[in-house]
């Protein structure tokens, strides 16, 4: 397994982080800030992107 891979997930969906596949592309920092914020623990918020219809 690869160092540092990570597994994020709720019932909907899953994330795989792969740090050799993503140093420095900050695409998913930037595109969904909601969803992939290193500033928390965990950073990435799988529910993060739900939006209210309401």
């Amino acid at each position: 397994m690869e160092s540092g891979k990570r597994k994020y997930k709720n019932k909907e969906i899953t994330v795989y982080w792969k740090p050799s596949s993503c140093i420095h592309a900050s695409a998913c920092t930037n595109e969904l800030p909601e969803v992939f914020n290193p500033d928390k623990r965990p950073w990435v918020n799988i529910d993060g992107s739900h939006k209210s219809s309401k």
